[in-house]
């Protein structure tokens, strides 16, 4: 992140200080709080919420049985708790407990508890003198990040044990002036002033911190900004940045959904606080920032608009497949839809059914953590006899906050891709399939089967040093599986996590000359987008018809003249993909897909694996023992996956090979297919199938097209044909005595009858 924070720091300061592209300045709403503040406790939960919970534990087995649990654990440590040092490495730690204790303290009333947090807390005031503010602006902590964490606990902490009797006033002065105030002033300089993850994390922490000890001027900064004496902008609070880092279509600029979820945590913990203080941040309505059109640029899908942090947890719903599952977007750790504590809050102030549906759903052991790695074996048995303790606990808390926040009476909810919606403000899903044009993000979906196939294909704005080099690439589901998945995230501490996280060949879309997209057309893990030139797509269509499904898009920002252009259809459960690539020059242009499966039959002659790689360019280095061949135009390859038989039919020319990719942390590598091709104007046309859910007797490319068009037949058992048509310029073209006006089209022919055209994209 270091290589990232001035470049960003500067790009988003301009942004701040200059008028917005419509030439009219952004009128932000201004938030004040109450004066005065209720009483404590204030933060997370109120006194009622804390009798509410002791009502709904009292007649709720699993919850009761869960607490009774906790606090058994509590009371072995609570004479004696681990205390804070001058080494400030275990602090995060230090401060859940600390919150752990206030906890049980709220919902027992027995005071041990409620001093065991103050012992913690007090130790804390001839500490924190010691401890100076970090590089990465941490005191408590390291880093802003953590200090947030730190802050959460250590505030809640003595919020919910302020009157109990515990503290004297000179001590709560001491904690809130000496610890507190010096925390959150190590937030608000935060090294990232506007936009970004950590900058959320900063303001989240200054708003706790704040409402916590009352200080006014923290409250302010964290909700409405920090502006100087010129009214311009030097620091994003909670209103800046939902109008910047929020998308129209509510995906999260980075594009990554973990950051997204990250993000959206601190959200939810700013509205909390916010809420208990008599402000309602979660329907307060932001304008849309000139900027955060994101890859729709050009309006072609909407104008950007007003919006709530609703958009944010709203929009991980439809860029999932129909089993739930997440594509890995750039550095990501979050594979599935899976409720997290931030989804319990936004329940209670949305009652959306579609997050009851979430927080319904188990949460597994064996989930990556942070750093790409997987839980021990060690911590999964402990965290599993914990819940075998516990009993049946259907909604079982991860930490003392989400406790709190515990919704009583959950419905079951509701949420399948089946009901049309609108995503933040310019966010479509029809028919099954979604179009998410700002984070450039669609998802075409056979249906609401978990078993049904889909495809989704990313084409938005770079955003930030998270994301990777994927323009046009896209992901595939079937069967409940990804049969063609991105890349599996291993963390940026990871030795190759430039070598091939951030290579083009590791995704599914083209690389030109054996060089990834721009910016990452250099070797630096943190590139950012240089001199102005944003790296991004454009969307052209998107159709969710009963008869197919299509999306369009192409870029001539990846590479320095060259336009690539890719055009996806569903029918039914067959993939049809067309990727052109133009180019004034000749180039060599690298198909990839990465098929989680292996080779079962070719009709390619394929070589002996090679004992050198791919290539020894970057990223190519990890597709080792090639098989290579060539293929005619008419080749077909079928991969065993865990989402049954999957068959790819190659319908243009050029080599082809067939690569083992890079391990993942737990050991499972992939099957690379690259298809090469050299020229100035170069057609990749794919067909993806799966014989166990769709028969097709023979598929092969259209000829003797219109110039710009290519096309594919589908020829059934009975031998009538459907035929998919693509069109470059999206000029109308005849076909058989049928007119087609769009860019991408459906016809139909019977054995004995004449082309029909069935549906299009105009």
């Amino acid at each position: 992140m270091k290589a990232t924070v001035s470049t960003f720091a500067v790009c988003f300061f301009l942004i701040a200080f200059f008028p917005s592209v419509s030439g009219a300045a952004i009128d932000y709403p201004h938030v004040m709080p109450p004066d005065p503040l209720p009483p404590h406790p204030r933060l997370f939960v109120n006194q009622q919420e804390i009798d509410q919970l002791r009502k709904w534990s009292e007649e709720e087995t699993w919850l009761g049985k869960y607490l009774n649990v906790t606090v058994e654990d509590l009371r072995k440590t609570v004479d004696d708790p681990k205390l804070p040092t001058a080494n400030r490495g275990a602090n995060v730690g230090i401060a859940r407990k600390a919150h752990s204790y206030a906890v049980a303290y709220a919902l027992t009333g027995e005071k041990p508890f409620a001093e065991a947090a103050a012992k913690i807390l007090n130790a804390y005031v001839p500490l924190f003198p010691q401890y100076s503010v970090t590089g990465m602006k941490g005191k408590a902590s390291d880093s802003t990040l953590g200090e947030c964490d730190w802050a959460i606990h250590a505030a809640s902490a003595y919020d919910l044990i302020y009157n109990s009797g515990v503290l004297s006033d000179a001590e709560k002065q001491a904690i809130e002036q000496q610890v507190f105030k010096q925390s959150a002033e190590a937030m608000r300089q935060c090294n990232h002033r506007y936009r970004s993850n950590w900058r959320g994390r900063a303001i989240a922490g200054v708003a706790i911190l704040g409402f916590c000890i009352g200080d006014r001027e923290l409250i302010e900064e964290a909700i409405n900004g920090y502006w100087d004496e010129e009214q311009r902008l030097i620091r994003d609070g909670f209103v800046q940045h939902v109008a910047w880092s929020i998308l129209a279509d509510g995906v999260f600029y980075e594009r990554s959904v973990h950051y997204q979820l990250y993000t959206a945590d601190a959200y939810a913990l700013i509205a909390e606080v916010a809420r208990h203080n008599g402000m309602d941040l979660w329907n307060l309505e932001v304008p849309g920032h000139p900027f955060d059109a994101g890859a729709d640029v050009e309006r072609t899908f909407g104008e950007t608009g007003k919006k709530t942090v609703k958009a944010i947890f709203d929009s991980p719903f439809y860029e999932a497949f129909s089993d739930g599952t997440l594509v890995r977007l750039g550095n990501s750790y979050a594979d599935r839809l899976e409720r997290t504590r931030c989804y319990e809050p936004a329940y209670r102030a949305y009652e959306d059914p579609k997050y009851a549906w979430l927080l319904r759903r188990g949460v597994k052991f064996a989930r990556p953590i942070a750093g790409g790695g997987y839980l021990t074996k060690e911590q999964i048995a402990k965290a599993k006899a914990k819940a075998d303790r516990s009993g049946d606990a259907p909604r079982r808390p991860l930490g003392p906050l989400e406790l709190l926040w515990l919704v009583p009476d959950l419905p079951e909810g509701k949420f399948d891709h089946g009901d049309d919606a609108t995503v933040g403000v310019t966010g479509r899903h029809e028919n099954n399939c979604t179009l998410l044009p700002n984070g450039g993000i669609t998802v075409l979906r056979e249906g609401i089967d978990p078993k049904s196939v889909g495809v989704q294909m990313t084409y938005g704005d770079w955003g930030s040093a998270h994301t990777h080099p994927e323009l046009l690439a896209i992901t595939v589901s079937a069967g409940g599986h990804l049969v063609i998945p991105e890349v599996r995230y291993h963390s940026y501490g990871h030795k190759d996590f430039l070598s091939w996280d951030r290579q083009s060949i590791a995704h599914n879309t083209v690389t030109v000359d054996e060089v990834s997209q721009y910016p990452q057309d250099v070797p630096d893990p943190w590139v950012v987008e240089r001199n102005g030139k944003h790296a991004r797509g454009r969307p052209l269509f998107f159709r969710a018809g009963q008869a197919f499904k299509a999306f369009g898009a192409e870029c001539d920002a990846a590479y320095e003249g060259v336009l690539l252009s890719r055009a996806v259809a569903l029918v039914d459960s067959t993939v049809v993909d067309f990727y052109r690539c133009r180019s004034a020059d000749e180039h060599t242009y690298d198909y990839a897909l990465h098929i989680d499966g292996t080779l079962a039959h070719s009709t390619v002659p394929l070589s002996e694996a090679a004992d050198e790689p791919l290539s020894k360019s970057l990223g190519y280095q990890h597709l080792l023992a090639p098989r290579r061949g060539k293929v005619d135009g008419e080749d077909q390859m079928q991969f065993e996956t865990p989402g049954g038989l999957m068959q790819i039919d190659l319908l243009s020319k050029g080599k082809v090979a067939v690569a083992t990719g890079h391990e993942d942390l737990q050991g499972k590598t992939k099957e690379a297919l690259v298809l090469g091709q050299k020229g100035k104007d170069v057609n990749f046309v794919d067909v993806l199938s799966f014989p166990d859910r769709q028969k097709w007797k023979q598929i092969a490319e259209l000829k003797n097209l219109p110039q710009g068009v290519l096309g594919v037949r589908l020829i059934a058992e009975d031998d009538s044909e459907r035929w998919v048509v693509s069109s470059e310029a999206g000029k109308p073209f005849e076909l058989q005595g049928q007119q087609v006006v769009g860019r991408m089209a459906l016809l139909e022919k019977t054995a004995s009858g004449p082309l029909k055209l069935i549906d299009q994209v105009e």
